[in-house]
């Protein structure tokens, strides 16, 4: 999962141990998917995410990545869709952040939105200035939902 945020360039990295952890604890809330040519290979791409603990119908979808060699293709998409349909209790509510100029993000998750006939909202989360150094855009907070399975 490392290498995967690493290679993909435009995700936060953190530390392996954070993939780890999320891989040992929160693997029934995330997604990876192995290149069909090579299952023991590097992965074509990941979603990391977690129920909110105050609210557990909310799933936060904290990480997605796609590694370049399988951009554009829908595989975010429909990793995402997976993800959503095979939680038990299903989310009723689906929240990231995404920066402002994230625009590949925001059509992701605009897209999804329409699949699952749901309402997007989105308002400042995290602006700037909370994070240290310079470089790092504000993240907006993306409410979608409720989630229509059918």
């Amino acid at each position: 999962m490392w290498e995967l945020v690493r290679a993909a360039g435009t995700l936060d990295l953190n530390s392996c141990y954070v993939y780890l952890m999320l891989a040992r604890w929160h693997a029934a809330t995330s997604i990876v998917a192995e290149a069909a040519d090579d299952e023991n290979g590097p992965l074509a791409g990941l979603i990391t995410a977690y129920r909110l603990p105050e609210q557990p119908d909310h799933l936060f979808v904290w990480q997605v990545g796609v590694a370049p060699e399988y951009r554009g293709i829908g595989l975010a998409g429909r990793m995402l869709d997976s993800l959503v349909r095979r939680l038990d209790p299903a989310p009723l509510m689906v929240e990231t952040t995404i920066s402002p100029s994230n625009t590949a993000s925001q059509s992701l998750f605009r897209s999804f939105a329409r699949r699952f006939s749901a309402s997007v909202t989105e308002e400042m989360c995290f602006p700037e200035d909370l994070f240290p150094g310079a470089g790092h855009e504000a993240e907006l907070l993306f409410r979608i939902g409720p989630l229509k399975f059918g």
